[in-house]
């Protein structure tokens, strides 16, 4: 005869952590006010998360000492939303603390709806908050590349009042220009702005070499650089 096999749910979920909006690198810079995501996404549709059981949500400061002092963070905090899981959005937690400058450690460990952690260990990521403004150019990468490089600088404080990139061929034609409009994405932190390759109508340059101009200011900082570029194909 037919019958229905039906097995125990024993895979774990999957934390997915962001903080103003992306995934962070460790010692990393925030704002002061980040804005921590915490999204548990299960593949058991059938039973939604709807409760904060299995959840630990620990923050530690004060971690340029031996050790974090570390302090659970209550989920009926001011600080913190919670939203249940639905049938097409998973558990997630929202949490805004307010941060006096220093190093801090974050560390989250979940459960879904069956008691399954999402982990043997907690998930943590080191991140540091520092409310002067400054900024720090980190290079280019990879350089050569096959036409995606990569502009690095470190931005603390407060977001960038002037931007201008421009990439300009052997000739000193301009060739593509990036500006603040550019920057709707950029955050406090470690900053990327991507260049393909590409002309300002988006066609495929030729491979050789190039040149770019950077100018940044932010709060009286200003950064200026100019340098090299080698595109493969």
């Amino acid at each position: 005869p037919d019958y229905l096999l039906v097995q125990p749910d024993k895979i774990p979920p999957i934390l997915n952590v962001t903080v103003d909006g992306r995934q962070l690198r460790n010692n990393d810079f925030v704002s002061a006010t980040p804005l921590i995501v915490v999204d548990l996404i299960d593949e058991n549709t059938f039973l939604l998360k709807t409760d904060t059981l299995g959840f630990t949500l620990l923050l530690g400061t004060n971690c340029n000492a031996p050790t974090c002092t570390f302090k659970r963070i209550a989920f009926s905090s001011t600080e913190i939303v919670w939203h249940p899981a639905t049938a097409t959005t998973p558990f997630r937690i929202e949490y805004r603390p307010t941060l006096t400058n220093g190093l801090y450690e974050l560390s989250v460990q979940g459960a879904d709806a069956k008691g399954n952690f999402a982990g043997s260990t907690p998930y943590t990521v080191s991140f540091q908050v520092d409310s002067a403004p400054s900024l720090q150019w980190k290079g280019v990468y990879p350089n050569p590349s096959q036409g995606r490089f990569a502009f690095q600088f470190l931005l603390t404080g407060e977001l960038p009042s002037e931007f201008e990139l421009e990439i300009f061929s052997t000739q000193g034609t301009r060739l593509h220009r990036f500006e603040m409009s550019d920057l709707l994405l950029f955050h406090v932190g470690t900053n990327e702005l991507i260049w393909n390759g590409t002309d300002a109508a988006g066609g495929l340059l030729p491979p050789g070499i190039y040149y770019y101009n950077l100018q940044l200011s932010s709060s009286g900082n200003r950064i200026s650089e100019r340098g090299k570029i080698v595109l493969i194909r």
